[in-house]
């Protein structure tokens, strides 16, 4: 007759490994991921956009330098009522190219948006890089927690399931930012 030791003892390590991990998500984190899914999405639909239609990508930078170059952004402080203007048009062109804190647009993201026209019909996936990077490292930074293991809930999904989705989605696109979420899922 097998003993039932080794099953015992793979039970209680398996306690023991996820004794620290909380079931779910503070709900500050757990925003904090579907906003950055919601963004990383953004990113790659824009991405997706670019590389599909060189004329899009062509007609998509000189509307975002036409916004630019109007001036709206000039006092490099708290947006005026025509930079808020702008940025609610940067929006809706290309999302992943303003900072939003809840529902409000608060700022332009000026690296991104430097890459963007730079890049946006040479090099779809550079153009797009820094704010699908953004989003990674917010993630990273959220699921990196003392308190997050592999069985964590994010809403209706575990944290590892949620990683293993966003890698899969980005790998195609930018595969060193996959590396990272696997890494991320790896470490949990």
């Amino acid at each position: 007759m097998r003993s039932a030791l080794p099953v015992v003892l793979v039970a209680a390590a398996a306690a023991l490994t996820a004794c620290g991990d909380a079931e779910e998500l503070s709900k500050e984190d757990a925003q904090t991921l579907t906003v950055s899914r919601e963004d990383l999405d953004d990113a790659l639909d824009t991405e997706e956009t670019l590389r599909t239609s060189k004329e899009e990508a062509a007609s998509l930078r000189i509307k975002v330098q036409r916004i630019i170059g109007r001036g709206a952004f000039e006092n490099r402080g708290k947006p005026d009522e025509f930079g808020l203007a702008a940025l609610g048009e940067l929006r809706d062109l290309v999302p992943s190219l303003v900072l939003e804190r809840g529902d409000s647009v608060v700022a332009l993201d000026t690296a991104a948006t430097k890459e963007f026209v730079a890049q946006a019909v040479s090099d779809p996936a550079a153009a797009m890089y820094l704010p699908a990077k953004s989003e990674v490292d917010s993630i990273t930074q959220v699921v990196g927690g003392d308190d997050v293991g592999p069985d964590t809930k994010v809403k209706d999904q575990t944290v590892t399931a949620y990683l293993r989705e966003a890698e899969r989605d980005i790998k195609p696109v930018w595969p060193q930012l996959a590396r990272r979420l696997a890494q991320a899922r790896e470490d949990l």
